[in-house]
């Protein structure tokens, strides 16, 4: 960002998903856009005389052009429109950009005056930006496309600020992949713009399965990758398979632009021996040699070595991708909506878990998962030393005061254990369902920050419901502690099959309000079992033993921080559903039983 004039900030844009700081350049080619802190778009000057120096400083973006499959064209996530310029520069006749800021969509639009995309939409109506979410602008649209790409789309804010419930990226699954090859016509092109190495992989990974979906069972002869020397790759995904003129066009195209061919169908730039990195990395293993310095060494040399084929063209050509994938040191496995994690790389196998906590690690899979399991570690530490601790000092003294007997002690260490455990299996299962439901509906309402807001309010307002109407409920009889924690595990399996079907349906393209209204629908009645049981649980405490309701509150407390944590983990590898049937699992196993326990005491 050197070329950024940080002094002329000329415009600031505050709304409901980010801030926008304006900037100018110094070669007054475009204007800087700065979202948040860690992202940014731009743009792009209306002065004829940039436009042709913006051509030649790309490289990789001019590839899939090579192919003239761009007649109509749809960029999601166009930003301030500079990949529409270059689309409509390149020969493209309809030019569709998507972009979820309205602050962006705004300054493009005329807010600047000399930058943006408005008097080029005035000038053609076929070139157009829309503000809208990319998944349900796709969804409700009937229009069909040559070309479809989305490129450098990633907000790093919220796992900056170690805020990973936001963090998700539901652009980048098997099924947004599929909505995406279904916009196109029978001989379309989908591209992606990201990095070299395992993010190619797992865009690879994500194709493999979309085009299945389809019905195309051997991607191969679908797909064509390169790089350029700043490790900045284009991935092409063909909605028929790529034909011989074709890759020779790419194959071209590629040399001229100075890119390196990571996968040709076609063979370039020739025969050369399947990389051999799983192969020295599963005998660092073998050898208990493997450290996370030696990984990404041994990664580093041989990713892209030109005496062996690109670890990209040894995946994409292995007979069979699933061992491929289990012998990996990192998680290369396509994302899905219901694990759209495909910024946060973690490691694939546990047996490989200490290296989490190996520095060298942030080279490989970035620091934000390894700050996560620091993370863990370090409030597991603070929880015992803050909560837990003096909850115990003061039990010690209260055994010491009280001497009642060795039958009494006996029963009130039983009755601590099962405090213990009702209220610190309620503050993980609760902690657990509503991380992964404000995750889930990331996708349905559009953004993490609709998301967190109508998720958390629904939450809490619903589950305060719930404690409000506990008494009366449970001292009537309708509702026992086993009914409660049934009914609870039987509406999370439920949602297991529901959600994904709302979030498939129609009700994606529904205006942002409906489908706000719909959410609230879908987690009050959740929330609201999930409120009943803490206040149920205090009461009886108060009546049998209120010498252990500070536990019960430290418990849950100690209880809902941790889990926090590690219900992240546990999405991160195994997705959002299996995360819903451990808090179902938990509610059963840890408070079913320590509620019987309470209950004999009264």
């Amino acid at each position: 960002e050197d070329w950024v004039l940080e002094e002329r900030e000329i415009g600031r844009i505050w709304n409901a998903l980010s801030r926008l700081g304006i900037f100018e350049v110094r070669d007054a080619s475009s204007l800087y856009v700065r979202i948040d802190s860690s992202c940014q778009t731009g743009l792009p000057s209306l002065d004829p005389r940039f436009e042709q120096a913006f051509l030649s400083s790309t490289d990789f973006e001019r590839l899939p052009y090579a192919l003239g499959r761009h007649r109509r064209t749809l960029e999601i996530g166009a930003g301030g429109g500079r990949g529409m310029v270059l689309a409509k520069a390149m020969g493209a006749e309809r030019v569709v950009g998507v972009e979820i800021n309205p602050g962006i969509v705004s300054s493009s639009l005329g807010g600047f005056p000399g930058f943006g995309v408005g008097p080029r939409m005035a000038a053609d109506p076929r070139f157009e930006l829309v503000q809208g979410e990319g998944r349900s602008w796709a969804r409700a649209t009937d229009e069909r496309f040559d070309t479809v790409t989305i490129t450098f789309i990633q907000t790093g804010v919220a796992s900056g600020s170690a805020a990973f419930a936001l963090s998700e990226a539901n652009l980048f699954t098997v099924e947004a992949f599929t909505e995406f090859l279904a916009l196109l016509s029978e001989d379309g092109l989908f591209y992606i713009y990201r990095h070299g190495g395992n993010e190619m992989l797992r865009l690879i990974s994500m194709a493999r399965a979309a085009l299945a979906t389809l019905g195309v069972e051997d991607a191969r002869a679908h797909l064509y990758a390169a790089i350029n020397a700043d490790n900045r790759a284009a991935l092409l995904i063909g909605r028929s398979p790529f034909r011989a003129e074709e890759l020779a066009q790419l194959d071209r195209a590629s040399g001229e632009l100075g890119l390196q061919i990571l996968y040709s169908p076609s063979g370039a730039p020739g025969p050369r021996p399947p990389n051999p990195y799983l192969e020295r990395l599963g005998s660092l293993r073998a050898d208990g040699a493997l450290t996370m310095d030696a990984a990404v060494g041994l990664y580093r040399t041989l990713v892209h070595h030109p005496s062996f084929e690109s670890l990209e063209a040894t995946y994409i050509q292995s007979a069979d991708p699933r061992e491929f994938q289990a012998r990996s040191l990192v998680d290369i496995r396509a994302p899905t909506d219901d694990r759209p994690y495909f910024f946060f790389t973690g490691l694939e196998s546990w047996q490989d878990f200490g290296l989490y906590f190996d520095a060298g690690g942030v080279q490989i899979l970035g620091g934000t998962v390894i700050l996560l399991f620091w993370m863990a570690v370090a409030f597991t530490l603070l929880v015992a030393l803050l909560i837990l601790a003096p909850l115990w000092w003061r039990r010690r003294a209260e055994r010491r005061v009280e001497r009642r007997g060795e039958r009494d002690s006996e029963r009130g260490g039983l009755r601590g254990l099962a405090v213990l455990s009702y209220f610190g299996g309620l503050g993980v299962g609760y902690i657990a369902v509503q991380i992964s439901f404000i995750q889930r509906f990331t996708l349905f309402l559009g953004h993490p920050v609709y998301s967190i807001s109508v998720v958390l309010l629904a939450f809490l307002l619903s589950s305060g419901l719930g404690s409000m109407s506990s008494r009366r409920l449970f001292e009537s009889g309708r509702l026992t502690f086993a009914r409660t924690v049934l009914a609870l595990g039987l509406v999370l399996l439920a949602y297991n099959q529901l959600l994904p079907v709302v979030f498939r349906s129609d009700a994606l393209t529904w205006p942002v309000e409906l489908r706000i209204a719909l959410t609230l629908a879908l987690v009050l009645p959740l929330a609201f079992l999930m409120g009943l049981l803490f206040p149920q649980g205090i009461r009886l405490l108060e009546r049998t033993a209120p010498r252990f309701v500070p536990w019960a509150w430290g418990a849950n407390s100690a209880a809902s921080i941790l889990g926090s944590i590690f219900s992240l983990i546990f999405a991160i590898h195994y997705g959002f559903a299996a995360t819903a049937v451990a808090a179902a699992v938990l509610y059963a196993l840890l408070c079913l039983p320590a509620a019987a326990i309470l209950r004999r005491g009264a």
